[in-house]
């Protein structure tokens, strides 16, 4: 009886430290789970749009740069209209990002809040007055000296220069730190996720580890009272569980062999779904031994929280790779965005190409906004892409019309599983196809849409992937926007230049005329004088006679 009662003692408690130890494992795989949800949910919030945003930020500062040198070379008469240009883009464009990263760099370092603070300060408080400032000392000192050849020379000159350096730096060294510390978490989240595996494993070992030193330990216990178990444990002691003990006699002995049995059954069965579990495979049809079965429900448990944090792992995994292609795809398009040209359709097919290829579209059309001559607004296919051709198609779609059309006048993404036959059919050397799905993707920049993005796959898009064509649409409008405002100021460059033209044509036409009218006096006066002199000699001669 006391032998019983001390054995199970033992058992129950190997039992409680195995369980302790369970829990305590889950506890701390728990807090390593959420400590890699904080640090994916620090560059899902913070990161990546403070990224996006000084990107954004760097792009506007740029194109103030640009617009002040238009200016400044352009006609004092077309003041008016730079002034207003220069008025919307930091109203409209900059300080909405500004605002943007203010809310965003609460989370920054205190330095990097105060630098921020300060840049934020200079742009909006002397920036855009220091430009205006820069322009009218500009025409005055033109006006007066004729002292420089373009106004990046007088710009060189000032003192804001310093304030555009300034700005510049800032930015750059606020972008380039957001770029670090996202990498630095990413390096975190992976070393996180290699701890947990090592974990894993590590308590796969422990755990069975445990139970076989607790083997050990009870066999040495009974060792002198239960010699016919001698062979088994011995096999037990090596790590090895004893296969079923036959010939089970109707004793006490009989129900402790009996019982032993099932104790080897449960270790075996506990093993291998160890064992699984340590290859990741959770779905195993274990079962406790009874209700009060603390081991084996801790190993369901501990079963069902592995296979958990595994689906968690795996999603959080699909969702790191697809933040991953999404940031490359946003790299990818702000690269073709940043390089210059003079025709929008190359731009415009660079774009839809890229898009479509990255977004493993089969083919791609991307519209622009116009207006015909009777003032009615439609979208004209600019850049079209289809198996890895450009396709020249003279397209164009009235407002309302079709789902480009719709696309345009609700300003919302439209997106098709289920193709019409007659909407859409891509020729190539294997025939002809309908694509299985269809994405229309406005390009739309503060409620304006100033186009829309057409893509067709014989696959459905994936939700991230309309996600990212949503998210480079807003990047797209505001090229196309400044490519617009830049084409304007051209025009208004060009309109300068041809009427300086048609007037120094004038001048030259009046001195040709005046040259020639000259030349016209001076031939009636010779005449003149030449019939004076006949008549002097008439009147000799009728004098003579």
């Amino acid at each position: 009886m006391n032998i019983k009662l001390s054995l199970y003692n033992r058992i129950i408690t190997g039992i409680a430290l195995l369980s302790a130890i369970i829990i305590g494992f889950s506890a701390y795989l728990t807090v390593q789970i959420k400590d890699k949800d904080r640090l994916t949910n620090i560059i899902s919030d913070d990161f990546q749009p403070s990224i996006t945003d000084l990107s954004m930020l760097t792009d506007k500062y740029m194109e103030s740069q640009n617009l002040i040198v238009y200016w400044g070379n352009a006609e004092k008469s077309s003041d008016p209209t730079f002034r207003d240009n220069m008025e919307k883009l930091f109203v409209s464009e900059i300080n909405p990002i500004l605002d943007d990263l203010a809310v965003l760099s609460i989370n920054w370092s205190p330095e990097d809040i105060d630098l921020f603070k300060s840049t934020n300060a200079l742009i909006r408080d002397s920036l855009f007055y220091s430009y205006i400032s820069l322009v009218s000392t500009y025409r005055a000192e033109q006006s007066q000296t004729n002292a420089y050849s373009g106004i990046s020379e007088f710009i060189e000159e000032q003192e804001i220069l310093f304030l555009l350096s300034e700005v510049e730096q800032n930015i750059s060294y606020l972008l380039d730190k957001r770029k670090i510390e996202m990498n630095n978490n990413f390096k975190l989240i992976e070393e996180s996720a290699i701890r947990i595996r090592k974990t894993l494993v590590g308590f796969t070992i422990l755990v069975l580890s445990i139970i076989i030193f607790y083997s050990v330990w009870i066999s040495l216990f009974i060792r002198n009272s239960v010699r016919k178990l001698n062979d088994n444990l011995k096999l037990l002691t090596q790590g090895i569980i004893p296969p079923q003990i036959e010939k089970i006699e109707n004793d006490e002995m009989g129900t402790v062999l009996d019982q032993m049995n099932k104790l080897f059954a449960y270790l075996k069965n506990l093993t291998i779904v160890s064992q699984k579990i340590n290859q990741k495979e959770f779905n195993n049809n274990f079962k406790a031994l009874s209700e009060k079965d603390e081991l084996g429900i801790a190993m369901i448990n501990l079963q069902n929280n592995l296979k958990q944090a595994s689906e968690e792992e795996l999603r959080r995994k699909k969702e790191d790779s697809e933040r991953s292609w999404t940031a490359d795809g946003i790299a990818r398009i702000n690269d073709i965005l940043r390089i210059s040209s003079d025709r929008l359709e190359d731009l415009a097919y660079s774009l839809i190409k890229e898009i479509a290829t990255f977004t493993s579209s089969q083919v791609g059309a991307l519209y622009i906004l116009n207006t015909n001559e009777v003032g009615e607004e439609y979208a004209e296919m600019i850049a079209a892409y289809a198996y890895d051709r450009q396709k020249f198609i003279n397209k164009k779609i009235l407002i309302g019309e079709g789902l480009v059309g719709r696309c345009v006048q609700e300003n919302e993404t439209v997106y098709l599983s289920d193709v019409p036959k007659n909407y859409l059919s891509v020729k190539s050397g294997l025939g002809e196809s309908i694509p299985v799905s269809i994405l229309i993707v406005p390009l739309h920049l503060n409620d304006n849409v100033y186009g829309v993005i057409e893509l067709a796959s014989f696959s459905l898009i994936e939700a991230y992937k309309i996600k990212f064509t949503e998210t480079i649409g807003e990047s797209i409008a505001t090229s196309i926007s400044k490519f617009k405002v830049n084409l304007q100021t051209s025009y208004l460059l060009e309109q300068t230049r041809q009427q300086a033209e048609e007037k120094k044509s004038q001048e030259e036409e009046m001195r040709q005329n005046m040259e020639e009218l000259r030349s016209t006096q001076e031939l009636s006066a010779a005449r003149e004088q030449e019939l004076r002199k006949e008549i002097e000699i008439l009147k000799i001669k009728i004098t003579q006679s």
